[in-house]
């Protein structure tokens, strides 16, 4: 009897090991994210001054970055028809706490053609953060588009937001992600000349 409750305590404790070691989270359906660049979501307002210079700053939008299966949408904003587009960027102000964009619309058009009946738009939305005491600025770049589809005689319209996340004197990325290598959603700007 005794040989009997020590093999069972045996096989209870390996179980007990097995399931411990079963149990473990060693994140192998993860990606391994050693080498990968985090996004900066926080910009202090000295930082910010790469972005829009105190006053304004303007900018090319040049490429648009989305998964591959949304390209033939024709309702989705693509590189090749911003890519002469300049973007205006300006500071948040006391008065003006989420300022428009100064779009200027190169030769190629998204749509057919911006009139009365469609609206190209864009802001800027500046939200505090403290961070160690001190206020950063997560920055978001919200671009709306509406146009009258002739054809099935409706409205579209599209609203989308990203968040600045890599910013320097010549480049400006608004994303969705969390690792740079990663973006699948992203607007890159580059600095006009």
């Amino acid at each position: 009897m005794k040989l009997t409750t020590i093999k069972s305590a045996k096989f209870t404790l390996m179980a007990l090991v097995l399931l411990n070691v079963m149990s473990c989270n060693t994140n192998d359906d993860e990606p391994f994210q050693e080498n990968k660049t985090p996004i900066t979501r926080y910009h202090n307002t000295e930082e910010l001054l790469k972005l829009h210079n105190g006053s304004e700053k303007s900018w090319r939008f040049t490429q648009v970055i989305m998964p591959e299966q949304f390209y033939d949408y024709n309702s989705v904003i693509k590189s090749a028809c911003v890519s002469d587009d300049i973007y205006t960027f300006k500071p948040f102000t006391a008065d003006e706490k989420t300022p428009d964009v100064d779009i200027t619309l190169g030769e190629n058009l998204c749509f057919d053609e911006i009139s009365d009946s469609e609206s190209y738009e864009s802001q800027l939305y500046y939200t505090p953060v403290l961070l160690d005491e001190e206020y950063t600025y997560e920055v978001r770049l919200q671009i709306g588009h509406s146009r009258h589809d002739e054809a099935e005689n409706f409205t579209r319209t599209s609203v989308t937001s990203f968040i600045l996340t890599e910013l320097t004197e010549d480049r400006a990325v608004f994303a969705l992600g969390d690792y740079i290598e990663d973006y699948s959603y992203a607007w890159v700007f580059e600095k006009a000349e």
